[in-house]
This record gives C-alpha cells, structure tokens and sequence, in this order.
C-alpha cells in the first residue's frame, strides 16, 4: 500500500509540475468587437513587448485609428517607433477609420512605406513590461471595416527565445482545447488514491490513456 501511495503521490506531483511549467504568452493581444447596442468597433489590447530584435528607428506622436488596408491599428499617444516587423499585409477596407476616444498606453502597428512593419511602444517602455490600451470607432461594424467575425492578423519578429508577435483578433476566435492527455492523466492519479484512501487496498496502476490530436 505504501509503494501505491508513493507511486500515486510522484505522479500527481509530476502531473502538477508539468502544467505549471508551461510558457506564458508574452505577446500583445488585441481583441476587436462589435457593439450592436451602439452600433460601434471596440478595441481592446493588452500583453507584453519584447524589443531585444527590434531596431529603434524615431520618436514621435502616433494617431488613433484603422487602417486595414495598411494593416495599421493605432491607440494614440507619444510613442518610440522600431522597425523589423512583419506585418500580415491587408486586412480588410482600404480606408481610415478614426476613433472616437482611446486610452491607456501608447501603441501602434503599422506598414511603412520605407521601413515596412513597424512597432510603436511608450518611450520609456521597458521590454516585457506590461501594455494595456483601449479605444472605440463610432458608426462602423465589421462588414464596413472589410474584416469577418474570426478572422485573425498576426505582426511578428524576432527569433529564438526573443519572438514575439502582435495578434489582432476580429471578433469570436476558437478557444484552443486543453490538454487532454494531462488532463487524463490527472483524472486517473486522483481516482487511484481515492480508491486507496476508501479500500486501504492496492490498486493497480493502468498506463495513461493517448489520445490522439
């Protein structure tokens, strides 16, 4: 009984560290959505830069707008701009749409003609220090920005441990499914000891069930 508990004690500590471990998502996220009730686009961003493969290239203001054509989404604000990202080229109208109120830090990713994809951060941002930001463009929906519910734009750069990317979710995204394999295999750990603790009995051990992804 001693040997099961053991084992049963390893496993789920392993189980525990393994899920722990996982990376985090370093990378901006900004989620675009419809507000019916209001009949506007709302913009919401938030995540973490890592600069160390970006060159700074100027200081300077940054407007608050949209530009999908451009693949530019801007929140305003005095900002430092670098270059040596790749941008996912047009997402949508081939127009400017402004917003009516921002707030929060500055930002911007945008297409320059010179420099091609561009990041626009704080001046005093610190890599991986947290962003958050928002904003709001009146009278417009997806079907008049040229984007569709789903739809997913990505600017990234760097390589290595020093990747980092800018996502633009338009509207309801998948939500990826969680690791069943773990999952199972935690199920089975905790259905053993309780088992144990309500038998005071062996119970023998069946290997974690595979499931195919």
């Amino acid at each position: 009984m001693n040997t099961v508990k053991r084992t049963c004690s390893l496993l789920l500590l392993s189980t525990i560290a393994c899920l722990a471990v996982r990376p985090a998502d370093a990378a901006v996220v900004i989620q675009m959505d419809e507000v019916p009730s209001n009949g506007s686009i709302r913009l919401t961003g938030s995540g973490t830069i890592n600069l160390t493969d970006l060159n700074f290239r100027f200081n300077g203001s940054v407007g608050r707008f949209v530009i999908p054509s451009n693949a530019t989404v801007g929140f305003g604000g005095f900002a430092a701009g670098y270059s040596g990202v790749t941008a996912p080229g047009s997402f949508g109208a081939d127009q400017l749409f402004g917003m009516s109120q921002s707030s929060g830090d500055a930002f911007m990713v945008t297409t320059d003609i010179n420099l091609g994809g561009m990041l626009f951060v704080p001046t005093n941002y610190v890599s991986k220090a947290p962003l958050a930001f928002t904003g709001r463009i009146d009278l417009q929906n997806f079907s008049s920005m040229g984007v569709s519910n789903g739809d997913q734009f990505v600017w990234t750069w760097g390589s290595g441990e020093n990747a980092d990317s800018v996502t633009l979710k338009i509207g309801t995204t998948a939500i990826p499914e969680p690791d069943l394999s773990i999952a199972m295999l935690l199920s089975l750990v905790v259905l053993a000891m309780f088992r144990w603790r309500r038998t005071g009995s062996t119970v023998p051990l069946r290997a974690p069930v595979h499931i195919a992804r």
